[in-house]
């Protein structure tokens, strides 16, 4: 990487941007500078816990469908932070009870860590695909509310919030895409996991309890479907730089969507990763789906609504049996790293030259006029310490942030909030 602009640490007659007090204090400078920007949407709707109210003419006269009002009053309203009460409590109040109303299910099951497990057989075998969302969302834990308010913005048909919190469509929306789905009758092994936000704890607890039990579902299971990626268009086949799944599986689920919907969904590998790649050297075909969702995990989220419906309607009349699984989870693949935005590296402190491709530094710089970046302006050492770590341990440092639990996207969107030009 080469030096950055000597532009981009001189010192400004003005002063950096201010934030609230409050806000800094509980979501730090990313999340309100987001939070202190003009609202992107129109509030035309909000929507409660228990209550909807129309705040504009166009308000009055939505309808939206079943699944996303309930997606917006029984998952978004609620928080639900990793290692909280609050979350095991979602589950035990609105999931169970939710799963427990399909005459589908085969049995159900909750494990030693929490996470919730339902089965539904085909033609009264095990299912040979499991389908996964996470339960928790990104929360700071000091906030302490129950619920929260949920907007909706008529002409752009998008959920999003204005309170400084994230919606938590990532993954509220994975959870009423498998809950829709187990009311269909979809078969299927599905599991709703804890904590995969602060590094897929969950789905860490269940794969160490169940890899030696033989006569697990999961031992029949040879595709495993996330419902967790950002857009619309993507069925992930790489995870942290790996293999996850094929193109043969990618190619075959993405022709199956566009027989049955308008969905133009097709291979991508430029998964960070989510609960499917814990199962990577079990499962032959790991993937992640788009469900809809924006700029998770800060204040800007988003769900964008028709996708949401489109996936609802799409998802129980998609063959899921007759997939193809051409992976082979043993077969051990090289060290390598993948770029797109300097990447991750398996050889730590090693330096690879695929992570200097680009210099982000001076490409943003590039794009951004100083004046809008006043927070980072003005030199400050300990900005200027921690870059030159960076640059010399850059995988290293990258492997520390995975395994904490972040991933490109919480960066991308850090950039963002603070650099609102940057495309």
């Amino acid at each position: 990487m080469t030096k950055p602009h000597s532009s981009f640490y001189t010192a400004k007659k003005n002063p950096p941007v201010q934030y609230t007090k409050s806000y800094s204090k509980t979501y730090g400078t990313a999340w309100n500078a987001a939070a202190n920007k003009e609202p992107k949407y129109t509030s035309d709707i909000r929507i409660n816990h228990g209550k909807i109210t129309p705040l504009t003419e166009k308000g009055k006269g939505v309808e939206l469908s079943t699944e996303a009002l309930d997606l917006a009053q029984n998952i978004l309203c609620r928080t639900r932070p990793s290692k909280d009460v609050r979350t095991h409590a979602f589950v035990k109040e609105y999931i169970v009870p939710a799963v427990e109303q399909s005459k589908h299910v085969a049995y159900t099951r909750t494990d030693a860590y929490g996470n919730f497990e339902v089965v539904i057989k085909h033609d009264k075998a095990f299912p040979t695909t499991m389908f996964t969302a996470h339960v928790d969302t990104v929360l700071p834990a000091t906030d302490k509310a129950r619920y929260q308010e949920v907007m909706y913005d008529a002409t752009a048909q998008m959920f999003f919030k204005t309170d400084g919190r994230c919606l938590g469509a990532d993954d509220g929306t994975g959870i009423a895409l498998m809950l829709h789905m187990i009311k269909s009758g979809t078969p299927g092994l599905y599991v709703f996991f804890h904590d995969e936000e602060c590094g897929r704890i969950g789905s860490s607890a269940y794969m160490a309890e169940v890899k030696s039990h033989k006569k697990h579902a999961i031992h029949h299971v040879t595709k495993c479907v996330s419902f967790d990626r950002k857009g619309d268009t993507d069925i992930i086949t790489m995870q942290s730089g790996r293999t996850c799944a094929s193109d043969a599986f990618a190619s075959a689920l993405s022709t199956q969507l566009h027989d049955v919907s308008e969905l133009k969904y097709t291979a991508s590998p430029n998964g960070s990763y989510t609960d499917s790649y814990t199962f990577i050297d079990m499962i032959p075909e790991c993937t992640n789906l788009s469900v809809g969702y924006k700029y998770q995990h800060g204040p800007s989220e988003e769900q964008h609504i028709p996708t949401f419906d489109a996936m609802i309607k799409a998802l129980p009349f998609i063959d899921w049996e007759k997939l193809p699984a051409e992976r082979d989870p043993k077969k051990p693949e090289p060290k390598a790293s993948f770029g797109g935005y300097g990447g991750y590296a398996y050889d730590l402190g090693a330096r690879s030259d695929d992570l200097y491709e680009y210099d982000y530094i001076d490409e943003y710089c590039e794009l951004v006029p100083l004046e809008d970046m006043e927070a980072f302006a003005s030199y400050d050492v300990k900005v200027d310490d921690m870059s030159a770590f960076i640059t010399l341990y850059p995988n290293l440092v990258a492997r520390v942030l995975v395994e904490m639990g972040h991933d490109i996207d919480d960066l991308e969107d850090a950039v963002r909030a603070l650099f609102p030009k940057i495309k």
